[in-house]
């Protein structure tokens, strides 16, 4: 929990960062560098914050970084002009249809612009495919009864470490991991779609039923499907990108906006489900107006954000990426601008009990992103996640 408070307990720049480049070790995993001497170590370790994998620190009381880093700052970072893709519904048809039938088309408005349709494609197999602005989603009949990207995300609307932890595996016995990834690119190439390289969860049969609540409906809201150990899939998870450099994949309701979230399902059965969400067509890119902060002002941020805040649980910085963030310019149109930004996701645990007369508590965490424009340090207002 956090409560308001008034400034006791925290330090202006020059002293937080003292106390966390110099007394409490901001380095990679937190070890002294060999040949650094007392005298060196606040120089060195301003260097190592730039450039180093991870930082580890304490900024105030309740309020950690322990953080992996995602920065590429010698990057051909651009302020860019961005439109929701426009998909080409001739060739995403053919590419997802392989032959199939269609059975029924329907188009209906979309509900942000009435001069722009979605549409809606069924096929022979039962399998769907749903083209909207931006937009594009294959379920086949099993995604649509055993609801395997609602297990993916859980509670979350974009994947962060929650489904790391959920499905820690990597490789599935009996299903070719590069395989399934070559499908999956192959997808991505003949849709237009530019990716990094993916991370893999195996979503096996052990951990499904792991995270199967059976006296609950599924994600979809039906009876939970039982497992079994055929039902086991890869999910194969990209970052979007432009012109090499990592889109987020944070959304934030105060716009609302978006990032690229980008994933395919594969079984031994072959593709399962398909989700190419709020896809960017650069339409301007333009060069930046001032050069990008470094890490030693993204912690003086944080710092400044929870100033006035008493910490009774605790928080912990665990990423900072340096990534392309949308900012919406009109929603009518789909134009949105793409900037540089360093989002920072954050957790925080916390320990409550159900019944007042329990004395068993419950620990949870909640994660959530803390971004801030990438020149000016402003943080954006997010409103929650989207």
């Amino acid at each position: 929990m956090m409560k308001g408070i008034g400034n006791k307990g925290w330090l202006l720049r020059g002293v937080v960062l003292i106390l966390c480049l110099g007394l409490t070790g901001c380095y990679p995993d937190g070890k002294r560098p060999l040949g650094t001497t007392k005298e060196t170590e606040d120089n060195y370790t301003k260097d190592v914050v730039e450039n180093a994998s991870n930082i580890e620190c304490e900024l105030a009381e309740g309020l950690y970084v322990n953080a992996e880093l995602n920065i590429k700052q010698d990057a051909e970072w651009k302020d860019n002009h961005v439109l929701l893709k426009n998909w080409d519904i001739e060739n995403v048809s053919t590419v997802f249809g392989n032959g199939k039938k269609i059975t029924e088309t329907k188009t209906v408005s979309n509900m942000h612009n009435d001069k722009l349709n979605d549409q809606y494609i069924y096929l022979d197999d039962r399998s769907m495919l749903i083209i909207q602005p931006g937009n594009l989603q294959y379920y086949t009949e099993l995604e649509l009864n055993y609801a395997y990207l609602g297990y993916l995300y859980g509670t979350m609307p974009y994947l962060t470490d929650e489904a790391l932890e959920k499905y820690p595996e990597t490789e599935i016995p009996g299903i070719d991991k590069q395989d399934a990834v070559k499908q999956v690119k192959g997808i991505l190439q003949n849709i237009g779609v530019e990716v990094s390289e993916p991370r893999v969860y195996a979503l096996t049969y052990e951990r499904l039923e792991e995270n199967t609540d059976y006296s609950q409906t599924d994600p979809n809201g039906n009876a939970p499907h039982q497992w079994s150990k055929e039902d086991a899939v890869y999910a194969i998870a990209f970052k979007g990108t432009l012109d090499s450099i990592p889109i987020t994949e944070v959304g934030y309701r105060s716009g609302p906006a978006a990032g690229e979230r980008i994933v395919g399902i594969v079984g031994k059965q072959g593709l399962i489900a398909f989700q190419a969400l709020n896809i960017y067509d650069a339409v301007e890119k333009n060069q930046l107006s001032e050069k990008i902060l470094d890490v030693e002002a993204v912690l003086e941020n944080i710092g400044n954000k929870f100033r006035n805040i008493l910490i009774t649980d605790k928080i912990e910085i665990d990423k900072i990426n340096l990534e392309y963030v949308p900012v919406l310019e009109d929603i009518k149109t789909g134009k949105y601008k793409l900037k540089p930004m360093f989002v920072c996701m954050a957790r925080q645990e916390f320990e409550h009990t159900q019944d007042k007369e329990e004395s068993n508590s419950i620990e949870e965490n909640s994660i959530f992103p803390i971004i801030f424009d990438a020149q000016t340090g402003m943080e954006l207002q997010i409103g929650g996640t989207y």
